[in-house]
């Protein structure tokens, strides 16, 4: 038998290789639509006959790309599948051989049955097919895509409804919003990777049932009990947790092909269904709850409303990470800069649905999870910088300039252009409250700065230098928010120089005090700071109070938090900034959590 969790999680990593696939399917429209269309207004207000036969070249490039991509997907799915069909084969019968063993029942082995092997090998060939089906449908999909936008881009120019860079924006969107989709013969359409998901989990669950019944078939077997789980869709609720005769031939328990429906898409090992059964005898305890009918419809309906705002979470950092590419990609300035403007109002409406699925999971106790809101190539860098994005979009222009990423101060060559930076905080400090602006100002002053090699950070504070050091070598610097670091950095040195947090017996007792309040509810405090902790502030404070425990947004680890003094400097440093920031919100998050340590920080004299 395989329990409905692991039929939940069994498909994770087939839906990475799908999802992967549909962001490298999206990024190869939007790259080719730039091409076919960045090149001036002498260029696309060409003939109508020229303009298609063109697009219809490019079209066939396009095409070609596309099933490289597929085809080498496939590579990797065509071992997942057959890796996932085997591990789950392996888990149902261990299960099942279990309760015919201790029914005095001597099972084959499943790698000596040459019979279960070959039904193995027939379901994981079919669900591969499958795969390849869709797939294939998907390239030609995303080649019409192409042309469509291509040819409404056209036809925008021309009649001059609206100007060539919003023309190309339009054609961008449709691409990106689109994305890219399996159609099915009956008009249905869903995005490869939940098309993939479904495919695998049923091809799974199908292949385990298959060789479950031939085992069954082999032992003289008629009794089978179906597994429950709360939250079951109201059609499946009815059969759940109960005992069949796979014959119909019982006069105590029902048929179990017609009671369950198994062999239908609807039904038992279905489609997304993630019940299985196992074999019974006639004595044997059941083991499955059995859920009281509003208790399992109201679950169900939680579930149903989390996954749609996990599928909107899921869109959104697509078409998030698809506006940067296309920004990335764009060579006209015009188009650059309505290309990040739409990345960064899609970087702001994900912030809102974070915050959104958060609050929803909280309020009716439902289990976050973070593998459902998880997309390829989105990795920490990625939500550094559409944080960042978020946060431009929603500050006011006229404070805007105070908070850049270093990526803003790249100079052609490469190098970092520290004395714009400079100039640019100068700027941010007078929006700083008096005490802190006074503290900073002074150690800005002061400091010299030193591009130098870091082991594990891009910026530091050496005491004994005199120095704030920074290493632009490192992969994340440019995704720094200079302001931010440069802060953090000075506030170091005020610590440094003026407030000895190491020195303060008070706030090293508070800072021990604080760790029970984070081990009894660490989630708690992971899930506020992936919302709201742009700048890594409180998530290098928690992991500080943590020892390194948890994964937070910023930190550093058990090693170094384990150094005598580091987690009083580091914690000072974020708690000043914090101030600096005038960021009311977190300080206050933090004052209701961690009220003894934030009063301890504020009696530090300095």
């Amino acid at each position: 038998m395989l329990t409905p969790s692991y039929l939940l999680h069994a498909v994770e990593p087939a839906d990475e290789i799908a999802e992967k696939l549909h962001q490298d399917l999206v990024n190869r429209i939007v790259e080719r639509i730039l091409l076919r269309v960045q090149r001036g207004d002498n260029y696309i207000l060409t003939a109508a006959d020229k303009w298609q036969i063109e697009t219809m070249q490019e079209a066939g490039f396009l095409l070609e790309d596309i099933q490289k991509e597929i085809a080498k997907a496939t590579g990797y799915m065509e071992e997942e599948i057959k890796q996932a069909m085997e591990d789950a084969g392996v888990r149902a019968l261990e299960y099942d051989d279990g309760i015919y063993k201790a029914a005095g029942l001597d099972p084959v082995p499943l790698v000596q049955s040459p019979h279960m092997i070959q039904l193995m090998q027939r379901d994981f060939e079919a669900t591969l097919g499958e795969w390849k089906n869709f797939t294939m449908t998907t390239a030609n999909a995303c080649q019409q895509a192409f042309i469509r936008a291509c040819d409404n881009a056209y036809h925008l120019a021309m009649t001059g409804a609206l100007s060539l860079s919003q023309t190309v924006k339009e054609a961008i969107a449709e691409a990106i919003e689109d994305g890219v989709y399996v159609q099915y013969p009956t008009g249905h359409r869903d995005t490869v990777e939940t098309a993939t998901a479904r495919a695998v989990r049923t091809g799974i669950s199908q292949a385990s049932a298959h060789i479950q019944l031939a085992r069954m078939e082999e032992m003289d077997v008629d009794l089978v009990i179906v597994s429950s789980h709360l939250g079951a869709r109201p059609s499946h609720y009815v059969w759940q947790g109960k005992v069949y005769s796979r014959s119909g031939a019982s006069d105590k328990y029902p048929d179990f092909v017609s009671s369950t429906g198994y062999g239908s898409v609807t039904g038992l090992c279905g489609a997304n269904c993630r019940h299985n059964f196992s074999p019974w005898f006639e004595g044997m305890e059941n083991p499955f709850d059995q859920y009281d009918s509003e208790e399992n419809q109201k679950q169900y309906e939680l579930e149903q409303r989390q996954r749609t705002l996990e599928r909107r979470i899921r869109n959104t950092k697509r078409e998030t990470m698809n506006w940067k590419n296309a920004a990335d990609s764009a060579t006209d300035p015009a188009l650059k800069s309505q290309f990040t403007a739409e990345y960064e109002r899609k970087a702001a409406l994900l912030q809102k649905q974070n915050k959104a699925y958060n609050d929803f999971c909280e309020s009716t106790g439902q289990k976050k999870r973070s593998e459902r809101i998880a997309v390829a190539k989105w990795d920490r860098s990625q939500a550094a910088q559409a944080r960042a994005a978020a946060r431009r979009y929603n500050t006011p222009k006229e404070t805007l300039q105070m908070f850049k990423l270093n990526s803003a101060y790249r100079l052609e060559g490469g190098s970092f252009d520290l004395e714009t930076a400079k100039k640019d905080y100068t700027s941010f400090l007078t929006s700083v409250p008096e005490k802190n602006r006074m503290l900073l100002q002074q150690s800005f002053e002061g400091v010299e700065y030193e591009n130098a090699k870091l082991k594990s950070a891009s910026f530091g504070y050496s005491p004994g230098k005199d120095k704030v050091l920074y290493d632009t070598t490192r992969s994340d610097f440019w995704d720094i928010d200079f302001t931010a670091a440069n802060t953090h950095e000075l506030a170091h040195r005020i610590d440094s120089f003026f407030a000895r947090s190491v020195d303060s017996m008070d706030f090293s007792t508070a800072i021990a005090n604080a760790r029970g309040i984070i081990e009894a509810n660490p989630q708690k405090f992971i899930d506020y700071c992936r919302v709201n902790d742009e700048q890594g502030f409180l998530s290098d404070i928690f992991s500080a109070i943590s020892d390194g425990k948890y994964r937070f947004f910023a930190g550093h680890d058990a090693e170094y938090w384990a150094e005598a003094g580091n987690k009083e400097r580091e914690i000072f440093a974020n708690l000043f900034s914090l101030e600096a920031f005038r960021d009311a919100e977190k300080l206050q998050f933090f004052r209701a959590n961690f009220a003894e340590l934030l009063k301890a920080f504020e009696r530090l004299e300095y």
